[in-house]
């Protein structure tokens, strides 16, 4: 993912627009297109804290931009 599609999904999280119960489904349906899922991915995938969730988000924007 680029890093702005990511800064949106953190901010969607942090703001309520997508929540806990949203994003892991999406997360696992991008986990079985992988054949190597980045580790935020899998982080993602289990995370129920909103601003945990958004934390990742960010930080794999911040590498993918370096």
């Amino acid at each position: 993912m680029k890093a702005e599609q990511l800064l949106t999904l953190a901010s969607l999280i942090r703001s309520a627009c997508v929540g806990p119960d949203q994003y892991p489904a999406w997360c696992d349906d991008e986990i079985r297109h992988l054949d190597e899922p980045p580790f935020w991915l899998l982080a993602l995938a289990i995370e129920q804290d909103k601003i945990a969730a958004a934390g990742i988000l960010l930080d794999a924007a911040e590498y993918v931009m370096t």
